[in-house]
C-alpha cells in the first residue's frame, strides 16, 4: 500500500497544478499532504516494527554531503551573526517582528529540506521499489503521466493559439493564465522545462531496466522534446542549453579524440543554435536580455525596484547575484568562497519583497549564494558520483554507461536552471533499478554457481 502511495506523490510532486494553497508561506499541495502521511507511516513502521522485504539499496551518502556542508555553513554563519550582534533584518524596509520569525522558522526548513528529499525521493525508492513487479507499477504510472502531460499540454496550447481559451490554469488554487505556453500540469512553464529535459533519461533507465541492447533515445523523439521546449518560451530552457553545452565540454574533455572532438563541436553548435533561434523568436526573452544589460554596473545602494518590472518579477533569482558582484568589488570573498548558509539566499530577497521570503527559482543562484564556491563543487561533484556509482551496478555496456550520464547532465542542467524536485525523482527511480538489476545479477550468479 505504501508503495504505491509513494509513487503518486512522488510523480505527482513535479505538477504543480495540484497546489491547493499556503500555509505560513509554505505551499500546501495534495502530493505533499501524501508525502506526509507515507513518512508517518513507515516512521511509525520503523518504530513498532522492522520492515518487511527491504534490501540493501544504493548508498545516498554521496547526496547527503552536500547538505551536511550546507548545514554546518548555517550553523557557523548563524553563531558568527549571533556573536556580531548583527541586526541587518530589523533594519531593512518592511520588517516586522513576525517576519523575523518567519525568517528564522524558514531557515530552519530550507535546513532539513535537503535531507528530506534525499531520505523520501531517493532513499526510500530503493527498499520500496524493491521487486521488479513494484518497480513496473512505477514505469506504467510514470509514462501515463509524462503522455497526459504532453497530449493535454498540446490541447492547451492549440486551444490558446486558436480561440485564447485557458484549458490548464497554472494550479488548482489560483487559476492563473500562463498564456500561449506550454506547461500542462506542471504549472509554470519553467517545470515543464525540466521535466521534458528529465525525459531522456526516464526513458534510457527504464531500457536499462527492460534490458534494451539499445539504450538512446531515437532522434524523433529528442526532436519532440527540442519543439515542446520551445513552445514553452522560457528563458530557463535557454539557461539550461548553454549550462549543458558547456558541462558537455567539461565531461568530454576527459576522452577526446579527433571524432569525439567533431562529435562534441556538432552538438554544441546544435544547441547554441537552439537557443540563438529561440531568442530570436521571443520577445519575451529578447525584453530579458535588454532588461539585463541595465545593472551591469550596480551599486550598493541600487533599489531593485526601479528595474524593468518583468526584470523584476525575476528578481529574487537576479539580487542574490548583484550581492555576490558587490563583495568581490569589496574584495570581501569569504561569502563567495564558503557561501552564506542555507536559505541566505531567501533573505537577501528580503530587502527587495517588502520583508516577504523569497527563495531564488534558479538552482545555480542559490548554488552561489548559499554554497559558495567550495560547496557548489561538492554539490555537482556528489550527485555525479551517486550517477556513476549507479551506472556501475547496473550491468549495462560502455555506450549504455555514457547514454546514462550524458542523460543526466541534461537534467542535472535543466535543475541548475530551475530548482525542481523531478531531479531527486529521477535519482530514486535510477537507484531502485540499479539495486534491483545488481540483486538480480548476483542472485543469478549464485544459482549458475
Amino acid at each position: 500500500m505504501l508503495w504505491r502511495l509513494w509513487i503518486i506523490s512522488a510523480l505527482l510532486e513535479t505538477q504543480l497544478f495540484f497546489n491547493i494553497g499556503h500555509i505560513f508561506s509554505i505551499t500546501l499541495s495534495i502530493p505533499r499532504i501524501l508525502s506526509s502521511f507515507v513518512a508517518v507511516c513507515l516512521i511509525a513502521a520503523i518504530l513498532y516494527r522492522h520492515p518487511k522485504n527491504t534490501v540493501r539499496s544504493l548508498s545516498v551518502k554521496p547526496l547527503l554531503w552536500p547538505a551536511i556542508y550546507g548545514t554546518v555553513l548555517t550553523i557557523v554563519v548563524s553563531c558568527v551573526l549571533v556573536v556580531r550582534g548583527n541586526d541587518t533584518l530589523q533594519s531593512s524596509p518592511g520588517m516586522t517582528i513576525h517576519n523575523i520569525d518567519l525568517l528564522s522558522t524558514r531557515v530552519l526548513i530550507e535546513t532539513m529540506t535537503p535531507f528530506f528529499q534525499v531520505c523520501y525521493f531517493v532513499l526510500l525508492p530503493s527498499r520500496l521499489l524493491n521487486t521488479r513487479r513494484k518497480l513496473e507499477h512505477f514505469f506504467r504510472f510514470a509514462s501515463v503521466v509524462i503522455v497526459l502531460n504532453l497530449l493535454f499540454g498540446l490541447a492547451d496550447y492549440i486551444l490558446q493559439f486558436s480561440m485564447g481559451y485557458d484549458l490548464i490554469p497554472r494550479s488548482v488554487s489560483d487559476k492563473i493564465d500562463v498564456g500561449l505556453r506550454f506547461h500542462a500540469f506542471f504549472g509554470e512553464p519553467r517545470d515543464a522545462v525540466v521535466f521534458l529535459l528529465s525525459i531522456p533519461f526516464f526513458i534510457i533507465v527504464k531500457r536499462a531496466f527492460d534490458r534494451q541492447q539499445q539504450l538512446f533515445i531515437s532522434q524523433t523523439q529528442f526532436s519532440l522534446l527540442i519543439v515542446l521546449g520551445m513552445l514553452t518560451q522560457s528563458t530557463t530552457y535557454l539557461i539550461a542549453l548553454l549550462i549543458f553545452a558547456g558541462v558537455l565540454v567539461a565531461y568530454r574533455l576527459r576522452r577526446l579524440t579527433l571524432k569525439n572532438l567533431v562529435k562534441l563541436a556538432f552538438v554544441v553548435t546544435l544547441l547554441l543554435a537552439i537557443v540563438v533561434f529561440l531568442a530570436s523568436l521571443s520577445p519575451r526573452i529578447q525584453e530579458y536580455a535588454t532588461s539585463l544589460s541595465t545593472i551591469v554596473n550596480i551599486d550598493p545602494e541600487y533599489d531593485p525596484r526601479k528595474v524593468n518590472p518583468l526584470l523584476f518579477a525575476q528578481y529574487s533569482n537576479v539580487y542574490p547575484l548583484i550581492t555576490v558582484y558587490n563583495e568581490l568589488l569589496g574584495n570581501n570573498i569569504i561569502g563567495p568562497i564558503f557561501g552564506h548558509g542555507l536559505g541566505s539566499a531567501g533573505n537577501i530577497n528580503v530587502w527587495m519583497a517588502d520583508g516577504v521570503f523569497s527563495n531564488p527559482n534558479s538552482q545555480i543562484v542559490r548554488l552561489i549564494y548559499e554554497y559558495g564556491l567550495i560547496g557548489s563543487i561538492i554539490f555537482c561533484l556528489s550527485y555525479k558520483n551517486y550517477v556513476k556509482n549507479a551506472a556501475s551496478l547496473m550491468n549495462i555496456d560502455k555506450k549504455g554507461r555514457t547514454a546514462i550520464n550524458q542523460s543526466y547532465l541534461l537534467m542535472f542542467s535543466a535543475f541548475l536552471a530551475h530548482r525542481s524536485i523531478t531531479l531527486m525523482v529521477m535519482l530514486g527511480m535510477l537507484g531502485a533499478v540499479a539495486t534491483l538489476l545488481y540483486r538480480e545479477r548476483n542472485d543469478s550468479y549464485r544459482t549458475n554457481n
